[in-house]
């Protein structure tokens, strides 16, 4: 083993080169005019993606592999905004500036995997690019395949730096949509050979709920490769997650994740009770679904209403997806039915945003985040189309401009170039600013108001 991580260490210095982090990272004054509506905005708004260019990405897999990066601005009244990105210093990626990059060949992760859990050399695929959890004035950045890191939001001096990596004993991962629930931190973890979950309860500290009967840990088993990117914790306590009929491919030498989906097998819901510790399996019918993400779960009287972008297919080898937005009911006889709206059929959904009774999803065509909607239910409320040549980059935040609610984020035109959006959300307001600097692609985002100070306990 130790000739084989030798071996590699070679490979990287041959072929690739040491660079530097604080050089790949920008920093910007924005300039307003006087009447722009962001000078109303106090606090920052932060996208957490992938360090890519996303058109020279073509798998799902090159997309979910960049490295962590952070694109944010800092507003501050009776002063110019300040756009800053920041690249999340995992162990991967300062390895990487010393010694070289690691090959992303699908052939090299499983040896990769092999060498880490031998401790020599870091997780390749602790990449920190999911998602931003705040936790009482602490913020960390999320991957699903590694721990959170913390992050510091430096206020006064508007900066970003990366604070630590959070270990966890006893846990292999941590959830890129783990959830801060009433001072509970709750996470799964999902282990692809024996096709088990394990849901985990945490304290603000990052310490184990552990009871005496030990119920702040549990595991449940699933029908196929437990994959799950995103759970809810429903009114009752239950943990909510979906079982796609993910199955490893039977190919000897695969080019990418060999993974496939099952099209002649059932989607099912896991609803895991912690009291009963028990986990109620329920089919649901055919054709079969996968879910990136929940917008929400409600009961009504015995219905359990669950709303969703969901995907009739899903390639890890290509970018074809299609999300289509709808609402899964189980009744209390376990059967399921699922609704759909022709309207929002002819739509492609998914990074659902909860706004009160309604939710907001992005909207995407050609690859590229062309506009929102809005819908109460399954009720199609409102379209919101971009202005003509621009698209945005990643999930908004909604923030308040004039006592309305508006969407906030990142915008690009054709050109590739950078732009701070602002969307009304009710009216056809549309305000930007031209950043004069690329902006990448995003998956999750934030907007924090206030200073947020780690807590140094």
């Amino acid at each position: 083993m130790k000739v084989l991580a030798i071996l590699i260490f070679v490979i990287h210095t041959a072929f690739t080169a040491p660079f530097s982090i604080p050089r790949r990272e920008v920093r910007q004054t924005i300039q307003l005019p006087p009447n722009s509506p962001f000078r109303e905005l106090n606090g920052f708004y932060g996208l957490i993606g992938p360090d890519v260019r996303i058109n020279r990405v073509q798998t799902l897999y090159d997309l979910f592999t960049g490295d962590g990066k952070i694109q944010g601005v800092f507003f501050q009244p009776n002063s110019q905004p300040i756009f800053l990105t920041h690249l999340v210093r995992t162990d991967k990626l300062v390895y990487e500036s010393i010694h070289g990059r690691f090959s992303k060949h699908i052939w090299m992760t499983p040896l990769y995997v092999i060498l880490n859990k031998a401790g020599m050399i870091p997780n390749v695929l602790g990449l920190a690019n999911t998602a931003l959890l705040p936790v009482d004035r602490r913020l960390f950045a999320l991957f699903e395949r590694d721990f959170p890191y913390e992050l510091k939001l430096d206020f006064e001096n508007k900066r970003i730096q990366t604070v630590k990596k959070v270990y966890l004993p006893g846990l292999s991962h941590f959830s890129g949509h783990s959830k801060y629930i009433n001072r509970t931190i709750h996470t799964i973890d999902y282990d692809v050979v024996w096709n088990r979950v394990r849901y985990i309860q945490l304290d603000p500290r990052f310490q184990r709920k552990d009871a005496s009967d030990g119920s702040g840990e549990h595991t449940f088993r699933t029908r196929y490769i437990p994959l799950i990117h995103d759970f809810a914790i429903l009114p009752d306590g239950k943990v909510l997650t979906l079982d796609a009929p993910l199955v490893w491919k039977a190919v000897l030498f695969p080019k990418d994740i060999p993974v496939g989906f099952d099209k002649t097998r059932p989607t099912y819901i896991n609803l895991y009770d912690p009291v009963l510790k028990r986990a109620n399996q329920i089919v649901c019918p055919m054709p079969p679904f996968y879910c990136f993400h929940l917008a929400y779960a409600e009961y009504r009287g015995d219905d359990l209403n669950i709303y969703a972008p969901l995907y009739d297919n899903v390639d890890f080898s290509a970018l074809n997806l299609d999300g289509k937005y709808r609402k899964i009911t189980i009744r209390a006889s376990g059967e399921v039915v699922i609704k759909k709206n022709p309207l929002l059929e002819r739509l492609n959904l998914d990074f659902p945003i909860r706004l009160g009774e309604y939710v907001v999803l992005r909207e995407v065509e050609n690859r590229a985040i062309c506009g929102f909607v809005v819908c109460r239910g399954l009720h199609l409320v409102r379209r919101i189309r971009l202005p003509l040549g621009r698209a945005f980059c990643g999930e908004p935040s909604v923030v308040e401009v004039g006592g309305r609610p508006h969407l906030l984020g990142f915008s690009y035109d054709e050109n590739q170039r950078g732009y701070m959006s602002l969307v009304s959300i009710w009216g056809d307001e549309y305000d930007e600013i031209p950043l004069r600097q690329w902006v990448g692609i995003g998956f999750h985002s934030l907007f924090m108001g206030g200073p947020l100070l780690r807590n140094r306990q």
